[in-house]
């Protein structure tokens, strides 16, 4: 269950159908709804099939425990493409596709939707996906499922990527001009503010609507590897939300406290997989932080308000219950905020409340005792005396009297 989820959190924004099969049990990911799920050459992969003469180019992927893994992209249906890859220690396939490579001719895609009868335009439906993307997120998955590292060789993506996409791969082998990099996909400012609005509502929901099927590598190319990509992004990370928390009220103790765990977190890790579980950490131990400081706040609020209607209204009939209606909570909630906040039951606040008024109107006023036990809605004089003299030890009348000899002194 938790390799699913784990799974899920991945694939949750990445763009591709992803199935993966294991003893004929079919797992799909981000497939709801899809309109490809019963697109005859994607059932055919997963069935075993081999491609035939629909194969592309075998890529080579290196796991560390030694175990063979078979990968190649297969065009059903060029420009329409599948990357399969099946394990044989462990004997599991795992299918990414269907997608394009920056292939914009609207035509093929056309006839391709025709042919299969779907009804949505394929320019929108299909993902135009690098293949440098496909194989890192198939890395990641082939690591989740073995425990064990995996890799792929760049050397070979020559005759990966299909005709006039070869430069492309070209363009990854050498170092990029200062023009070639201005063209390199990157995550606009406006990206930025909405993911640190997120951040701060530290409501993990809206985070994923934002970042949606945000990819990893939009953030730009900092790194050939799928490794360093993610080192240098969860570095990255980290640095940016540390000081989002602390716009937010995170204390800068705790905040650089968090940061220097992480860093030193990220710089020990040597998996691509172990770099996203970091990478989910930090989002999740900020948030959280962000949350108790939103949290405490609003509660203290809620404290403040109650407090002041209780001294606004003490001569008026006041229940606990009554208070947290006006207030927009309920009467349990309310009373949980008292002993938090003021170590004291909402009830007996109300009832210090309206003695310390009514000692008040004793202190400065010649009305006699039973009428400022009416004023203060107690039931009968005899038990606003006795409240009181549990309050002030005294009575009503005592207190009075002392007070006087207090002011003739």
């Amino acid at each position: 269950m938790m390799r699913e989820k784990l799974f899920r959190d991945i694939f949750s924004s990445f763009p591709c159908l992803t199935t993966i099969v294991r003893d004929k049990e079919e797992l799909v990911f981000n497939g709801k709804d899809n309109i490809f799920l019963e697109d005859e050459n994607r059932r055919g992969f997963i069935q075993g099939g081999d491609g035939g003469e629909q194969n592309i180019s075998r890529i080579r992927l290196i796991s560390s425990d030694g175990a063979k893994i078979n990968t190649f992209l297969y065009t059903a249906e060029y420009p329409v493409l599948y990357l399969v890859s099946e394990r044989e220690k462990g004997s599991y396939r795992i299918i990414l596709g269907p997608f394009v490579i920056g292939y914009n001719d609207s035509r093929a895609l056309h006839d391709y939707g025709k042919r299969h009868n779907l009804k949505i335009p394929l320019m929108t439906a299909l993902p135009t996906l690098s293949v440098f993307q496909c194989l890192d997120c198939l890395c990641i998955a082939h690591e989740i499922l073995s425990d064990c590292d995996v890799e792929y060789c760049p050397d070979e993506m020559d005759a990966l990527i299909p005709g006039k996409e070869q430069r492309e791969n070209d363009r990854a082998k050498k170092p990029f001009s200062a023009d070639e990099w201005e063209k390199e996909p990157h995550a606009s400012f406006a990206f930025e503010q909405a993911f640190e609005r997120a951040i701060l509502s530290g409501d993990r929901a809206e985070l994923a609507r934002v970042t949606g099927r945000f990819a990893i590598d939009g953030v730009g190319k900092m790194a050939a590897s799928s490794k360093k990509q993610m080192e240098y992004m969860a570095v990255v990370l980290v640095t940016l939300v540390s000081r989002m928390a602390i716009r937010g009220g995170v204390s800068e103790r705790i905040s650089y406290r968090l940061s220097d765990y992480f860093l030193q977190k990220i710089s020990g890790e040597k998996t691509t997989k172990g770099l996203y579980l970091i990478y989910n950490e930090i989002i999740t131990s900020y948030m959280k932080e962000i949350r108790t400081i939103r949290s405490d706040h609003v509660d203290s609020l809620h404290i403040e308000r109650a407090k002041a209607y209780i001294r606004n209204h003490r001569n008026r009939p006041l229940s606990v219950a009554g208070t947290a209606e006006t207030i927009g909570v309920s009467g349990s909630y309310l009373s949980q905020l008292f002993r938090q906040f003021e170590h004291d039951s909402a009830k007996h606040f109300i009832l210090k409340t309206k003695l310390e008024g009514a000692a008040n109107m004793l202190r400065n006023s010649s009305y006699d005792i039973a009428a400022i036990a009416e004023y203060f809605c107690f039931s009968s004089p005899s038990h606003f005396a006795s409240k009181f003299r549990e309050y002030y030890g005294c009575t009503p009348g005592e207190f009075r009297k002392g007070q006087s000899r207090e002011e003739k002194a």
